[in-house]
């Protein structure tokens, strides 16, 4: 879910991805089969949003080296209120600067 999520949001919001991870091992490898008709309706919605998105990478990662991506999820599951931004969440700050490329 996660993932159709996010492909719909970068569609909506016109935003550039190039790149997925996710630690749902059976969910990118169901992507990578593009198979529309046995994957399920989310996995083909998914197979959808990355055609009309473009060039997009699906990478599984273990759970130990997306934590991140799991604070996040965790964050939002306990938000009381819906809502959206494009900036960095307080809860995540120290692991995205771990992980932003020095330049």
């Amino acid at each position: 879910m996660a993932i159709r999520e996010g492909t719909r949001f970068a569609l909506q919001d016109d935003l550039a991805k190039s790149e997925i991870e996710s630690d749902a091992k059976n969910a990118i490898s169901a992507i990578h089969s593009q198979d529309l008709l046995s994957d399920g309706p989310i996995i083909s919605d998914i197979i959808v949003n990355l055609r009309m998105l473009g060039n997009i990478v699906c990478n599984y990662i273990p759970r130990d080296r997306n934590k991140t991506a799991h604070n996040l999820a965790f964050f939002a599951l306990n938000c009381l209120v819906s809502s959206c931004g494009l900036e960095t969440p307080y809860c995540i700050f120290h692991d995205v600067m771990l992980e932003a490329p020095l330049y």
